[in-house]
């Protein structure tokens, strides 16, 4: 299957407060996960790029949401990660606000793909978010990142773990195991998001 992540992709718009996002009538894919669980990576490796998507130096420090037009067809949106912040406590508040009104508000959103380090497995937060996304019939699809670091029987048992856990929600979509570094997966990615939301 054709997709569109070979087309051009570039920076539109960033996001720092509430009711600021952009107007453009593109239906949206957002990417969230904890801070340096490789979203950005992942972002550009979708996209054929080394660079698009800039990560922090210094983990947990982005405060704003960030917009890619993706072939005039569909927004990307790298939303800061979770689990670990270098901000003072009215920025983690205003990051927090930002992003829990992108979630549960925003009308555009077609699928939210949520990373987790294969190393980590499914948390409590990220099991709670699914579950209450769920109630806003929010799709969610999850990739579990850094699987070059660790075996195919451990990858296939937190897949099935998971998979276990979340099989009565009707808005998760499924598992894509996913390799940066190494390439794997990416593909199978890349035609699920241009089905789901094209």
């Amino acid at each position: 299957m054709a997709t569109i992540f070979g087309k051009c992709c570039n920076f539109i718009y960033t996001q720092r407060e509430i009711n600021q996002c952009p107007s453009v009538n593109l239906p949206e894919v957002a990417f969230v996960g904890r801070s340096n669980v490789g979203k950005s990576s992942l972002i550009n490796s979708l996209v054929y790029s080394k660079k698009m998507v800039r990560s922090a130096k210094t983990p947990g420090s982005t405060i704003s949401i960030n917009y890619f037009n993706l072939a005039d067809a569909l927004l990307l949106v790298d939303l800061p990660g979770f689990g670990y912040a270098k901000q003072s406590k009215s920025e983690v508040k205003n990051v927090s606000a930002l992003m829990e009104d992108y979630l549960f508000n925003h009308t555009k959103l077609s699928l939210l793909v949520l990373i987790i380090d294969v190393r980590r497995g499914l948390n409590d937060f990220s099991e709670t978010l699914i579950k209450s996304l769920s109630e806003k019939s929010v799709d969610v699809l999850l990739v579990l990142s850094k699987i070059d670091k660790v075996t195919q029987v451990r990858c296939n048992s937190v897949m099935e773990e998971i998979k276990q856990k979340l099989s009565k929600i009707s808005t998760f979509k499924g598992i894509f195991p996913v390799s940066n570094t190494k390439k794997i997966g990416l593909e199978d990615l890349r035609e699920f998001i241009t089905k789901h939301c094209v």
